[in-house]
């Protein structure tokens, strides 16, 4: 019998229950990931500044769609963690709602 073996868990969709990519976004967002996946965790790295914040859509390519997860700018704090868990049946695309700073982390598959 095999010990200490590493088990990957899918949804329904097939996709990883459990973040297979990070990619770094900056506070100017833009597209984390063009195709079908699921955000699952967000970290802010670098603190937000002016602004109303950052928000997450399942769309490929634009800031429109079914919105998937809204950081505003008082929770934009560095070190701040969000796990989400939801499919995106477009793709994912990080929006910018007027902040001046701030960086992030997003785990996806």
């Amino acid at each position: 019998m095999a010990k200490g073996q590493v088990v990957t868990q899918y949804d329904d969709a097939g996709f990883p229950a459990m973040a297979a990519f990070a990619i770094p976004i900056t506070f100017a967002g833009g597209v984390v990931k063009a195709s079908p996946g699921r955000l699952l965790k967000v970290v802010v790295t670098t603190a937000f500044a002016s602004g109303t914040g950052i928000t997450f859509y399942d769309n490929a390519s634009a800031a429109s769609g079914t919105v998937l997860l809204t950081i505003l700018l008082a929770a934009g704090l560095a070190g701040a963690v969000y796990t989400i868990d939801l499919p995106a049946l477009n793709g994912i695309f990080a929006a910018n709602t007027g902040l001046t700073a701030g960086n992030l982390i997003v785990g996806y598959s």
